[in-house]
């Protein structure tokens, strides 16, 4: 297990003054390594009803559910929702590339085919990379399949706290985060 992450003076120095919030699926050696006190959630992705791990290790631990939406951005969003902060507004939160030649730099050992091919999700075939236009910012994204299912997962949570009154908004000013119910 890499810990490298986490490996800096400055978290052993402070974290037994810090309130560490932590996934119940967090590795043990990150845990240990943490002095401070400790919360933890049980995240899921899902938005349906169906009981799925997410929910099974909701119910074994006890623990508050929240949705982390498949990125810690997304993730860091909903807490702070559930803490009850509003607006929410969202920093560097892009969920895509801001050029093709950036993804590029990121899938290096992507083929001209690569580009052109397809995947099936559900019974509809959709282009593996997207190239997109976000018209609040009049700014044209990349993205891949990965960054489409977070994006389809986060706005389904804003749309979600727009019905009850919370206001979302983006200061990215760029990417694929645009929608009616975000400013």
């Amino acid at each position: 297990f890499d810990t490298s992450f986490f490996d800096h003076d400055i978290v052993d120095k402070y974290s037994d003054q810090v309130t560490g919030l932590f996934g119940i699926t967090t590795h043990p050696t990150t845990q240990k390594r943490w002095k401070g006190n400790r919360h933890y959630f049980a995240g899921y992705i899902s938005e349906s009803e169906t009981p799925n791990i997410s929910h099974i290790f909701h119910l074994m631990t006890k623990t508050s559910n929240i949705s982390v939406s498949g990125n810690i951005g997304s993730c860091l969003y909903n807490i702070a929702a559930y803490m009850g902060y509003n607006p929410l507004v969202m920093i560097g939160m892009d969920l895509s590339f801001p050029s093709l030649q950036s993804m590029k730099d990121y899938f290096p050992n992507a083929t001209d085919d690569d580009w052109n091919r397809t995947i099936t999700v559900g019974d509809k075939e959709s282009p593996m990379y997207k190239r997109r236009w976000n018209p609040e910012f009049k700014k044209q994204y990349y993205m891949d399949s990965v960054f489409e299912s977070y994006k389809i997962s986060h706005l389904s949570w804003t749309k979600s706290l727009a019905d009850q009154g919370i206001k979302t908004i983006n200061c990215s000013e760029q990417g694929s985060i645009h929608s009616d119910y975000v400013t």
